[in-house]
């Protein structure tokens, strides 16, 4: 049977994108969208009236458009790495359920899974766990397992950008996250391991370049996870010099796989602090041009600061609530998508109101009822 497919810009006002009419009658199949997205998913509920074994079709005439603008999966590839094939299954599979929005945690403590062409000694190190504690050319494992299936890997520039077209042929948006400054362990250990590459040869310029840590920092600290070190030092100037050189190579990327990076994900989240004996934070807090005298703003700035950053390059913002709500408001940037993972018994409703009212983008991301553990 020949399916009919036309698509017309014309539109009543409250017509979404991906609105479409599918009809099956007697004599034949039709479909009417507005956009290609609105027949993919008169595609998919087609393909949803399939009996397996069975060549008849019901007859039916279905007006449908999203109730939600987003319709998310989120998939943590750094803790438990997937393969490229898993993740075009995955895409398969939500686009099954006219989902659109895909959102790959790409980078934690425990792992760091995309190949940036400037920075090669994210994956060198941060890709594979070994039990070897100089974090030298792998990381410690969290919870033991190293050498297991899921704990090492990571997606070269090609399987990338391969699954970036995949996903743009499903209609599914690839929201990446790399988090910072928290859960930054695997960023962190690796350029350490660059700063002693080039120290060995005597180029201090490049060994600092894009480093981490300020070595002087005695500060005491534990993550959730008791990590001790797991977080970027946000008051020196080569931590936001490697932010900008991580979305160059991420955004040349996204472009080269014609699959705009329109969204990314800073993370922000559980934020351990690294600062409160750092001389390099001392002297940032005395410096009396800043807009805060104490260590408990500095979080803040940090996301303040590469929010601006990230939507220079016109890429809009998001990252999780629990840090976004330390921000100013007014220092934000507009559009901000914040993802609100709070358990409901913990106030999670909350957040959602007093971060509605921040006019930002809310994505519901509550674990009482949406986690898959």
């Amino acid at each position: 049977t020949l399916v009919d497919i036309l698509l017309n810009n014309d539109k009543k006002d409250d017509w979404q994108a991906g609105h479409y009419q599918l009809a099956i009658t007697k004599q034949g199949i039709s479909i009417a969208a507005q956009d290609a997205s609105g027949a993919f998913y008169a595609l998919q509920s087609l393909a949803s009236l399939v009996t397996l074994g069975s060549t008849d079709l019901p007859l039916v005439k279905i007006d449908d458009q999203p109730h939600y603008e987003y319709r998310g999966q989120h998939v943590d590839v750094a803790r438990n790495f997937q393969s490229k094939e898993f993740i075009f299954s995955l895409i398969e599979q939500m686009s099954a359920y006219k989902m659109n929005k895909l959102h790959l945690h790409l980078a934690e403590d425990e792992g760091w899974r995309l190949e940036l062409p400037s920075l090669p000694e994210l994956t060198q190190v941060g890709s594979k766990r070994c039990l070897n504690l100089s974090d030298q050319a792998c990381l410690q494992p969290q919870l033991g397992g190293a050498g297991a299936p899921d704990r090492d890997g990571y997606y070269s520039v090609k399987d990338y950008q391969e699954i970036l077209k995949f996903a743009t042929r499903h209609h599914i948006q690839v929201i990446p996250s790399l988090d910072m400054p928290g859960h930054s362990r695997a960023a962190i250990k690796a350029m350490e391991a660059r700063y002693h590459h080039y120290m060995k040869q005597e180029n201090e310029a490049e060994a600092v370049r894009y480093l981490l840590t300020d070595f002087d920092d005695k500060t005491v600290y534990s993550s959730i996870q008791n990590y001790h070190d797991n977080t970027l030092n946000i008051c020196m100037e080569s931590t936001y010099a490697f932010v900008d050189r991580v979305l160059d190579d991420l955004k040349a990327m996204h472009d080269a796989a014609e699959h705009p990076l329109s969204l990314y994900h800073i993370g922000a989240d559980e934020t351990a602090g690294a600062w409160v004996d750092s001389p390099v934070c001392k002297a940032l807090i005395a410096d009396k041009t800043n807009n805060f005298s104490d260590s408990k703003h500095l979080g803040a700035h940090f996301i303040e600061r590469v929010s601006h950053m990230v939507v220079s390059k016109g890429i809009a913002v998001g990252g999780w609530n629990d840090g976004l709500k330390e921000t100013d408001v007014s220092k934000m940037p507009s559009g901000v998508y914040s993802y609100i993972w709070d358990a409901l018994p913990w106030g999670a409703h909350k957040q959602v109101s007093e971060q509605a009212h921040r006019h930002w983008n809310l994505v519901l991301a509550t674990p009482d009822v949406l986690y898959f553990d």
